[in-house]
């Protein structure tokens, strides 16, 4: 969950816990301008706004001002301050034309039950704010922020108005009222002109945790069956139906539940619901759809309450009451309540059909459930939301890993899957561990934010390669940079060839004896040969690199030939200035093979001589370096990142797959005992998949016997953990990723015994 996620499902709980302190203190409360006061005052608190205005509407038509507060201005008007509030009252209708007065922002909220959200009231709109502007000339008062809702009664009919200004924020400057309280305050309004009684206490109770449980719940299917059933539970209603529009305009069914007939399908139950999607427009006139009772509620935001759907025409019952006939049911009594995000954008319905006395029968739903499951609707509406975002953003960021991870793949077409590879195979060893009941893995676990750390962490285990450069990842031979430079060497020995046939030539015609000049001619061409065939298997890195061969390689080097050609020309700024001042001039008398001035820099040794010496395999000392650095550019990379909390570990698991069990390792050295176990897990599963790859320039991808058995040498060096890897082989993942993804003639046979730790017996 990301941080602004978090701290929202905190203001629910807190909000949920301040609407039942409020339910019940206006339960206990007789006096009605006490109810309105405390009501207000709640509103304003948990909105932190400077200051509200409550108006209620009269018998003529009119609002009027009854309380009013604001903490900057120290104002306390009406309520039980004793001080009587002058201003005029607010004709809801022009006394002369009977037109609404839609120019008023309180009016508008009561005369059409909606809620205004101004950002600022001196920015241009199509209200009137210029009462409001009035009294901050005269007051030096600076209004700007304005959320107004309207306060209706159980009949659904609007009463009055309750106004917020100037909401504030962590540094007491005005902003704009969080579209994410709006259903809160329109909750809170409608407890105004409500006596709580004590079951309604219990409910209000009961959405707490209903709101902490829907703030919490990952699984989205379950989240969607506890609103349908809370819902239910809520109002002893017989059924109930879940919908959720998509992307075409429609309404899903996802969950239906229904007592009396035993349906329940949708949700966790794995029972697709046959049902097709409501059509929210006319796919043909484009017209919405006002005929259905659901598409209604989503497409105008109302709620709606059915006392009878057989005495009824307002809505198209005719799919209800031909349901009925087919099942023997019959559907009564309906509450459709849309679900409203916070941008008050419709992303469901809630359908509860029903309602059921004590004793059973079908009956009209109480007027005073229904705030309460608009209640719960807003929260659900507000958890579904939350679980889209959260959803969407995992995704995104999953497909952001991804693409990072193929990208280093690709990056090489040597290494290409090997980030794919990894996560398989720490997936299937982590998996392992959890089932262990005994011995040093006992009791290790991992939750569900726990293994999504590790399924990143080995996605991400070698970003630090973006880094690398490509040569060096794929560097096959000694000589090998952008190019393998074994090519202008053999150019070189062409040019010693080339010298010594003319020179067998010039003398031939100048009658020197042409049996010894051939033979000697021969000789050199032989020399020639061998000296160069021993260069190319040098380059190849297959061979250990002896003292003598070394040798060797310095005194081929020794050999010269004559550059005729300036080599200056035609080179990059950076290589002439790489060459320096005292290049000499062509003709110029060079070295077989040498290690100049030019080729060292950047952290890199390109001479020829220090490359082609290199005693085991291509990589020289500080191109090691260079490659064994992406883990410590991965953990830089990853620390980098602002990771949740229940993330943090990713860098962690990320970065250890190149750490030793005896400390020896890199880049942080850690011994076994400062690793985590997924730590370590990642590094078996890095080495395994590192030996049996079969898409490595540089060596012959190994067989599973070859494998193992590499791997039991390095668990005896205390290199990677023995706990681990006597698991690894014991369960058999090494033969279960064999399978899968290994070339067949690598599936070989292999006896894990002899590389088990023993198993003490017990005495």
């Amino acid at each position: 969950m990301t941080s602004s996620a978090h701290s929202f499902a905190l203001t629910q709980r807190d909000w949920l816990h301040r609407l039942v302190d409020l339910g019940v203190a206006l339960s206990c409360e007789p006096d009605y301008t006490r109810q309105l006061e405390r009501m207000v005052l709640e509103a304003k608190n948990f909105a932190n706004a400077d200051g509200a205005t409550l108006y209620l509407l009269n018998d003529q038509d009119e609002l009027v001002l009854t309380l009013l507060r604001n903490g900057r201005l120290g104002i306390i008007l009406g309520g039980t301050s004793g001080k009587e509030i002058h201003f005029p009252p607010i004709r809801l209708h022009d006394p002369e034309t009977g037109e609404a007065n839609h120019r008023n922002v309180a009016s508008l909220a009561a005369l059409t039950g909606n809620v205004i959200n101004v950002t600022d009231v001196y920015d241009p709109s199509p209200y009137d704010f210029s009462g409001i502007r009035k009294s901050d000339a005269d007051t030096g008062y600076r209004s700007r922020s304005l959320l107004t809702v309207p306060l209706c009664n159980h009949q659904r009919e609007v009463v009055g108005a309750l106004q917020l200004v100037n909401a504030r924020g962590p540094d007491g400057a005005a902003i704009r009222f969080s579209p994410q309280i709006v259903p809160m305050i329109e909750t809170m309004a409608s407890l105004a002109d409500k006596k709580i009684e004590p079951d309604h206490q219990d409910q209000l109770r009961r959405l707490i945790d209903l709101g902490i449980a829907l703030s919490a719940e990952h699984n989205h299917e379950y989240l969607l069956e506890r609103i349908l059933l809370e819902a239910k539970n809520l109002t002893n209603a017989d059924g109930g139906t879940l919908y959720l529009s998509n992307d075409k305009n429609e309404l899903v069914f996802e969950i239906v539940h229904n007592d009396s007939l035993g349906i329940a399908i949708g949700g966790t139950t794995g029972k697709p619901v046959p049902f097709p999607p409501l059509k929210l427009y006319d796919p043909i006139t484009g017209m919405p759809n006002h005929y259905n009772i659901s598409t209604y509620a989503a497409l105008t935001g109302e709620v709606v309450e059915i006392p009878d759907a057989y005495n009824t025409d307002a809505y198209d019952f005719s799919g209800t009451k031909k349901f009925d006939a087919g099942t023997g049911y019959h559907s009564q009594s309906f509450l459709t309540v849309p679900l409203r995000n916070y941008h008050r954008e419709v992303i469901g319905v809630l359908q509860l059909i029903n309602a059921r006395d004590s004793n059973g029968r079908a009956i009209r739903f109480p007027p005073g459930v229904v705030p309460l499951v608009e209640a719960l609707a807003s929260q659900a509406a507000v958890a579904l939301d939350n679980q889209r975002l959260l959803e969407s953003q995992r995704k995104l960021l999953e497909s952001f890993i991804q693409v990072i991870a193929h990208a280093i793949d690709a990056k090489s077409p040597y290494t290409g899957g090997h980030c794919t590879r990894v996560p398989v195979l720490a997936k299937m060893l982590a998996t392992e561990a959890e089932q262990v009941r005994s011995g040093p893995l006992a009791g290790f676990g991992l939750s569900v934010d726990q293994r999504y750390e590790l399924h990143l962490a080995s996605w991400l285990h070698d970003c630090g390669k973006v880094t690398t450069p490509e040569y060096v990842v794929d560097k096959s031979t000694k000589l090998e940079t952008i190019h393998d430079r074994i090519h202008e060497v053999r150019m070189r020995f062409e040019v010693l060839r080339r010298d010594a046939e003319i020179e067998y030539l010039k003398g031939r015609l100048e009658g020197g004896a042409e049996p010894e000049m051939k033979a000697a001619f021969d000789r050199r061409c032989h020399e020639l040969e061998q000296d160069f065939a021993f260069v190319a298997e040098c380059n190849l890195g297959g061979e250990f690199m002896s003292a003598d061969r070394v040798e060797r390689i310095k005194t081929i080097a020794s050999q010269t030939w004559v550059r005729h050609f300036d080599n200056t020309l035609g080179v990059s700024w950076l290589e002439t200035a790489r060459l320096g001042q005292n290049v000499p001039n062509p003709p110029a008398i060079e070295p077989l093979l040498a290690d100049r001035a030019e080729h060292a820099g950047s952290g890199f040794n390109k001479g020829e001589i220090y490359n082609l010496s290199i005693d085991r395999g291509t990589l020289t000392k500080e191109e090691r370096n260079i490659i064994n650095s992406h883990v410590t550019v991965t953990l830089d990379m990853l620390n980098r990142l602002p990771f949740p909390a229940h993330m943090r570990n990713v860098p962690e698991y990320a970065g250890g797959h190149h750490e030793r069990m005896d400390g020896k390792g890199y880049p942080q050295g850690l011994p076994r005992d400062q690793m985590s176990i997924p730590a370590r897990i990642m590094a078996i599963a890095d080495i395994f998949e590192a030996l049996t790859a079969s898409d490595r320039p540089y060596k012959k991808a190994k067989t599973l016997s070859e494998a193992v058995k590499i791997m039991w040498f390095m668990k005896k060096e205390n290199h990677i953990d023995p706990d681990l890897f006597d698991l690894f082989l014991r369960s058999g993942v090494y033969r279960k990723y064999g399978d899968e993804y290994l070339k067949p003639e690598q599936v070989d046979k292999v006896d894990i015994s002899p590389y088990l730790t023993a198993i003490p017996t017990p005495e």
